[in-house]
């Protein structure tokens, strides 16, 4: 699908849980920029097990002040249920 945040003064945060196959291979894709660079912005996936704690981690930082292409690509951990964009 296609959707767009705006960061405020407080920032952005967006989580959504989707299912995964276990040991697989994913790529993050997205288009981004920043009006700050001394402000951390980045895309990422946090992976999560059964009892919701985080078992890993990818993502990429968005460093310009112009639109640009970032994207991370991550492998699940081999007993994955579901992931979070974060």
């Amino acid at each position: 699908g296609q959707a767009a945040l705006l960061r405020g003064p407080g920032g952005v945060y967006l989580s959504q849980g989707i299912a995964v196959v276990p040991g697989a291979t994913y790529n993050l894709v997205a288009y981004g920029k920043s009006s700050n660079s001394t402000i951390f912005h980045a895309i990422g996936i946090n992976f999560y097990d059964i009892n919701s704690n985080r078992v890993g981690q990818g993502f990429a930082r968005i460093t310009t002040t112009g639109y640009q292409l970032v994207n991370t690509t991550v492998n699940t951990p081999p007993k994955q249920s579901r992931y979070l964009l974060p």
